[in-house]
């Protein structure tokens, strides 16, 4: 299951930790399974993502708004 960029700019404030149960929570997935993270659309808030993967247009976007991510299996 893929997130953009753009739900995590429109549902988390900077200084969070995007997991599969926060976006149960912000009712972006239906069930806390794995993620990855795609490119779409820009982030500016540094998160903490801790995900299965990210494609490297999000992996550098993430990075270069100061958040990382966390490769979970």
């Amino acid at each position: 299951i893929g997130i953009n960029l753009t739900d995590l700019e429109k549902y988390f404030t900077a200084g969070d930790t995007v997991t599969s149960k926060s976006l149960v929570a912000k009712k972006l997935l239906q069930s806390p399974v794995g993620f990855k993270v795609l490119g779409g659309g820009a982030l500016s808030k540094a998160l903490t993502i801790k995900a299965r993967g990210a494609s490297q247009s999000a992996k550098a976007a993430i990075e270069k708004a100061g958040g990382k991510l966390i490769v979970v299996v």
